[in-house]
C-alpha cells in the first residue's frame, strides 16, 4: 500500500509540474492568430448572399484574389476560402460541399503541392485547436490519426522548454501579415499590398508530376464536383500561380499534369498551367503568394475566363430549355 501511495504521489507531482510549465510557458490562443481567419471564412461562406463565387485552394488563393474586382466584373458575391496549403485538399472541399447553394460557382485552384504532395496533419491540428468546427469535415481515418497525435500546444511547449534549457530566449515576434486581421471582408489577404516584396528562395523550386498522387486527387475532386452539381451549383478548375520561369524549365512535368487533368477531371478547366505563370517580381514572399500587381493581373484574367464560362453555361441552359 505504501508503495502504491508513493507511486501515486510521484505521478501527481509530475502532473503538477507539467501543469505548472504549461501555465508558465505555453502561449495562450490569441484571437488575432492566423488560424482563426478560417472561422471568419466559414461564417462568410454561410452568410454571403447569392449568387456567389467561391474560391477554394491554399494560400495561393488567399494571396491571389481581389474580391472587389471579381464582384464588379462577375456580379457575384466572392467568398475566398483560401488559407494554408498544409490543411490539405479534403478539408476545404468538405467545408464547401456542406454549404454550397444552388447557383453558386466554385473555382477550385489548388497549389501543385495540394495535388501532388502527401497530407501534413500538423497544420490541421493547429486549426482544430482553434476552430473545432472543422473536425466534422475530416475523414474518419484522418480524424482518428489526429486524435492519437500529440496536441499542438504540447509540441509548442516542448519547443519552448528546449529553448529555455539551452539558454535560448524566445524569438521576438516580428511584424507579420500572417494574422486574422490581415484579411478583408471577402477573405482576401490584403495586408501585404503596401509592403515591399521579401526575398524569395529560388533554388530548388521545381515542378514534378507524381501520377499516382495526382490521380488520387482527381478522384476526390470529381466526387466534390458531383456533390456540387447535385446541389444545383457549378464548379470549375483553375491552375495556380507559379513562376513562369520554372513552368518553362519543367514544361514536361507541367504538360503531364495538364494532360492527366484534361483526361480524368470532370470539371471544366478554364486555363492552362502557362496561364498561371508569373514573373518573379509579381510574387510577395513565396512562389505561390502574389503581390498587389500579381493579384490584380490574376483576378482580371480569371474574371475574363469565368465570364466566358458563365456565358457558355447560360447559353447551354437556354438551349436545353428550348429543346
Amino acid at each position: 500500500m505504501k508503495r502504491f501511495l508513493a507511486r501515486t504521489s510521484l505521478f501527481l507531482l509530475i502532473q503538477l509540474a507539467i501543469l505548472s510549465l504549461v501555465v508558465r510557458y505555453a502561449k495562450p490562443l490569441r484571437s488575432n492568430h492566423f488560424a482563426y481567419a478560417l472561422q471568419d471564412k466559414i461564417e462568410r461562406l454561410e452568410s454571403a448572399p447569392g449568387p456567389r463565387i467561391i474560391f477554394v485552394g491554399g494560400s495561393s488563393v488567399a494571396f491571389g484574389i481581389d474580391g472587389h474586382l471579381i464582384r464588379e466584373r462577375l456580379e457575384r458575391e466572392p467568398v475566398n476560402l483560401g488559407l494554408h496549403a498544409e490543411l490539405g485538399l479534403d478539408l476545404p472541399l468538405r467545408l464547401v460541399a456542406d454549404r454550397v447553394q444552388p447557383r453558386d460557382l466554385v473555382v477550385v485552384a489548388p497549389e501543385y503541392a495540394l495535388l501532388l504532395a502527401p497530407e501534413k496533419p500538423l497544420a490541421e491540428m493547429e486549426i482544430l485547436q482553434r476552430v473545432p468546427e472543422v473536425y466534422a469535415c475530416l475523414t474518419t481515418a484522418r480524424a482518428e490519426q489526429l486524435k492519437s497525435s500529440l496536441d499542438c500546444g504540447l509540441i509548442q511547449l516542448s519547443q519552448r522548454v528546449q529553448s529555455l534549457v539551452r539558454g535560448q530566449p524566445p524569438v521576438a515576434a516580428q511584424p507579420s501579415v500572417y494574422l486574422r486581421s490581415s484579411f478583408n471582408e471577402f477573405g482576401d489577404m490584403v495586408a501585404h499590398y503596401n509592403r515591399p516584396a521579401e526575398k524569395i528562395e529560388r533554388d530548388g523550386v521545381r515542378l514534378a508530376c507524381d501520377r499516382a498522387r495526382l490521380l488520387d486527387a482527381i478522384e476526390r475532386l470529381n466526387r466534390f464536383y458531383d456533390e456540387c452539381r447535385s446541389r444545383g451549383a457549378e464548379a470549375c478548375f483553375s491552375f495556380p500561380p507559379f513562376p513562369a520561369e520554372v513552368l518553362q524549365q519543367d514544361r514536361a512535368a507541367a504538360g503531364e499534369i495538364e494532360s492527366l487533368l484534361a483526361e480524368h477531371l470532370r470539371f471544366p478547366i478554364i486555363d492552362r498551367p502557362a496561364d498561371g505563370g508569373f514573373a518573379w517580381h509579381e510574387f510577395y514572399d513565396t512562389v505561390y503568394h502574389l503581390n498587389r500587381t500579381g493579384v490584380v493581373r490574376r483576378s482580371t484574367e480569371l474574371a475574363q475566363r469565368l465570364q466566358s464560362l458563365v456565358a457558355l453555361r447560360i447559353a447551354a441552359g437556354e438551349s436545353a430549355e428550348a429543346r
